[in-house]
């Protein structure tokens, strides 16, 4: 079965290495294969934010950083 044989509206689910693969052959971020596949895990369950002191993050469009405040830890 291809996609465009899918009905409208039918709930599917899309491996998280078509994200991956996505994300790292896109030359506008140049993310490792770690970054991409965080990425993909964000977008396989519909986040937007990353908490992380990884600059490369701040390269892709549909995410947001959140940066820690120094001398303070997340948990």
């Amino acid at each position: 079965m291809r996609v465009s044989e899918l009905s409208e509206g039918g709930e599917v689910f899309v491996d998280a290495n078509i994200y991956l693969f996505n994300a790292l052959d896109d030359p506008r971020y140049g993310l490792l294969p770690s970054d991409s596949f965080h990425l993909a895990t964000m977008k396989e369950l519909e986040m937007k934010f990353i908490v992380t002191d990884d600059a490369d993050f701040k390269r892709v469009d549909w995410a947001a950083v959140v940066e820690l405040e120094e001398g303070k830890t997340f948990f």
